[in-house]
């Protein structure tokens, strides 16, 4: 998304890690060697993660999915807003 021009925000249930993601630009425990565009913004506020966005990629592991989406319920949106889901398991 980053290289196609999107702009792209990743938030995170750990502050702490989202910093050490933007310090380094990887994402050591879950992608080894894979390194993280310039582009993406990290953002351990969710409302702000998710302010002016027209996709919301959702991208946690299923057992994890219900407290995210209450999480999101209290987040103003667009009615239009569109949600993908890409959980595993």
């Amino acid at each position: 998304m980053c290289e196609n021009k999107h702009a792209v925000s990743l938030w995170g249930p750990f502050p702490d890690y989202l910093a050490e993601m933007a310090r380094t630009r990887r994402n050591e425990r879950f992608l080894k060697g894979v390194e993280i565009p310039d582009a993406l913004r990290f953002e351990p506020d969710l409302a702000r993660a998710c302010a002016n966005a027209d996709i919301v990629v959702l991208a946690a592991p299923s057992q994890y999915m219900r407290d995210l989406l209450g999480k999101l319920a209290a987040v103003p949106r667009p009615a239009n807003l569109i949600y993908v889901n890409v959980a595993k398991a």
